[in-house]
């Protein structure tokens, strides 16, 4: 951010990678084996200790019921540490349903539900537990010109004391609880050329926050 009003509450940093096997047991069917790591800071680590880092083992399936439409099924278990020594590390379950569909040609559907620790979008916790819901559609209105994209995103974010750092319990009640996103846009891209495309588009937001103004 670049007022520094803002910029000493909300600027953030982000490292992470991601390791995935998957196997083939039939045509159909594949199985997966997931790995993956972040670290978060916050520009205040200096006042409020807000750093972590999560890390994810899950094993998943991926299925193609028919040439137009497969699914994908994700479970494990995410861990987080806390740079704040006052707080304790965590586990939450990681879980993740995904699909995707071509129920015509010019038309593809594709959504997914996941929950998972996740950054903190409130000062000055350090992380949320967040359930998201999410869907996607694309339609090519005109075959190689025109596609219009229409998306979905309904997320419940959970704040809880045990993610706050000792020197902000100290100092400060914090009102705990949820936060409700319900976001949506819309795009249009118009393809010129195979080099050359021209795109409109609109977003919405809505939230609705116990923890936060």
């Amino acid at each position: 951010y670049t007022e520094d009003i803002i910029a000493e509450d909300s600027d953030e940093d982000s490292l992470g990678g991601n390791v995935t096997l998957l196997g083939q047991v039939s045509k159909r069917v594949g199985v997966v084996l997931i790995g993956d790591a972040l670290q978060y800071n916050y520009a205040n680590s200096t006042d409020y200790e807000r750093g972590f880092g999560t890390m994810i083992g899950a094993l998943g399936i991926e299925a193609l019921f028919s040439p137009n439409f497969r699914m994908g099924a994700r479970a494990g278990v995410q861990t987080v540490e806390y740079e704040d020594d006052s707080l304790d590390s965590g586990n939450t379950p990681y879980a993740s349903l995904t699909f995707q569909a071509t129920p015509m040609p010019a038309t593809r559907l594709s959504g997914g539900v996941t929950h998972s620790y996740r950054k903190s979008d409130v000062y000055p916790f350090a992380s949320q537990k967040a359930t998201d819901v999410s869907g996607r559609l694309e339609w090519d209105a005109v075959p190689s010109q025109l596609t219009l994209t229409l998306n979905a995103l309904y997320r419940v974010g959970t704040y809880e004391v045990d993610a706050l750092p000792a020197s902000a319990t100290d100092t400060t009640v914090y009102v705990t609880g949820d936060k409700t996103l319900v976001a949506g846009s819309a795009e249009a891209v118009y393809k010129f050329d195979k080099a050359t495309s021209a795109s409109l588009g609109y977003s919405y937001e809505d939230v609705s926050s116990d923890v936060d103004a």
